[in-house]
């Protein structure tokens, strides 16, 4: 896998349409690739993303909730630990409500 995206800063952060609280995020956004030769050459071909992170800030655990950040890119997501580490519920969309490339 290749880091292929890194956010960080304040996002707020919702439970559905509330506002929770402003929070402190990193997200690094990884990609595997299948290489593959063609009678062209070589190619490389995406394949899945991983999403990984954190969150700080007074957020319940095992709920999922989104984080918006100040460009409008927003991420479904649950906190899996004490630590802030959070696992992605959905992809990275961009402002538009497109999954970002």
């Amino acid at each position: 896998m290749e880091k292929i995206r890194e956010l960080s800063g304040v996002a707020s952060v919702y439970s559905g349409n509330k506002f929770l609280a402003p929070g402190e995020f990193s997200i690094d956004v990884y990609q595997e690739f299948i290489e593959e030769r063609t009678l062209d050459g070589p190619s490389r071909v995406p394949g899945i993303k991983r999403i990984v992170g954190f969150v700080r800030g007074p957020f319940p655990m095992a709920s999922i909730l989104k984080l918006v950040t100040a460009q409008g890119h927003t991420l479904e997501f649950f906190i899996t630990g004490s630590d802030g580490a959070i696992a992605a519920a959905g992809p990275l969309l961009t402002q538009d409500g497109t999954p970002m490339v």
